[in-house]
């Protein structure tokens, strides 16, 4: 997991990239996006706007925005 703008970053290990808002009363997901079809244990590496992850196959690099 990486957080960033009181935000945390999650890579499952099922290769689903999470968003989310960590609250008092528990968490909340903001968004979800499929990255990898194998499985991901690595966690991901954030540098400026850029998100780097990978799985046991292949590499990706998110642009997270400005």
């Amino acid at each position: 997991m990486v957080y960033a703008d009181g935000k945390v970053i999650a890579l499952d290990e099922d290769g689903n990239l999470n968003l989310v808002k960590v609250l008092p009363g528990g968490v909340q997901v903001v968004s979800k996006a499929p990255l990898f079809e194998s499985n991901a244990w690595t966690p991901p590496t954030l540098v400026g706007t850029k998100l780097y992850a990978r799985d046991r196959r292949s590499m990706a690099a998110v642009e997270l925005g400005r």
